[in-house]
């Protein structure tokens, strides 16, 4: 359930009605960069995969 809740809040910028990046892991505040290119661009983000 984790994981569809992520997919969400990362595809939200993609949407046609907000239309704020192309690709999920461009926008600056998304942690899909973390999981795509294992990149934490503030150094706040963990991988849910260690949490839970």
């Amino acid at each position: 359930m984790a994981a569809q809740k992520l997919d969400y809040m990362h595809l939200n910028p993609v949407q046609p009605h907000w239309l704020l990046c192309n690709h999920p892991a461009d926008y600056r505040f998304s942690s899909a960069r973390l999981y795509e290119q294992n990149l934490d661009e503030f150094g706040i983000v963990t991988h849910f995969g260690k949490v839970f």
